[in-house]
């Protein structure tokens, strides 16, 4: 199926491809590299063949807002998928998967969009998001020795104050139960038991290294 879709929408490929590397992404976290793998997460996780091809044409489309801002969102989604044989109600499905993706889960989520949300999260859980997380916020701290062994109250996903932080809100999404799909639900928590163990042996290591309060010294924390 991969094949056939690389084929049918190989003109909106092309140039999702393009723009990225136009906008410099492949130097952030929101490469298309990301994109290409929650398109094909979305296969794995679809329960039918037609929604897990609106659901991969969304992934595909899903990092615009990184590209162009939140504001022309609509405006591209629609160029590009004039460039696809899709008719108006598909459109409208992917349209609203895409505008609604990094929103929290709801109810009212349809199908093609609960598949978005869960391959994106799922894609996002794998190991990579410690090295895609420092790239997207170059500018923030690696940890803060005042919060290896809890979190930090202050920090929110967007803002989460340093990258350990960043994977600690990554690893909330199958402790507070965000995957929703049964498909999704195999592989999100193999990859949560991974990134677990991963952020716990960084944490010892950090401990190891003197680098937790109190044993830290306060006037020596620069975050």
């Amino acid at each position: 199926m991969k094949k056939r879709l690389l084929q049918k929408y190989a003109a909106l490929v092309r140039v999702v491809r393009e723009e990225h590397i136009k906008a410099g992404m492949e130097a952030q976290g929101h490469c298309f590299y990301h994109c290409y793998a929650a398109a094909n997460m979305c296969l794995t996780i679809a329960p039918n063949r037609k929604i897990a091809e609106l659901a991969w044409v969304a992934a595909m489309l899903h990092n615009i807002d990184h590209i162009f801002g939140k504001n022309v969102v609509q405006w591209y989604i629609n160029r590009y998928l004039d460039l696809t044989p899709l008719c108006k109600p598909e459109r409208a499905i992917i349209l609203d998967a895409v505008l609604k993706h990094g929103d929290f889960n709801y109810s009212t989520d349809g199908i093609v969009l609960r598949v978005l949300k869960d391959a994106d999260m799922i894609v996002n859980m794998g190991l990579t998001v410690a090295m895609r997380s420092a790239r997207f916020r170059p500018t923030t701290p690696l940890f803060n020795p005042r919060f290896l062994m809890r979190r930090d109250p202050s920090a929110t996903f967007k803002e989460p104050g340093t990258i350990l932080q960043n994977l600690n809100h990554v690893l909330a999404w199958w402790e507070d139960g965000w995957i929703r799909l049964p498909k999704s639900k195999p592989i999100a928590r193999r990859r949560y038991k991974a990134l677990r163990a991963y952020v716990n042996e960084l944490t010892r290591q950090l401990v190891e290294e003197g680098l937790l309060r109190p044993k830290f010294p306060k006037k020596l924390i620069v975050t």
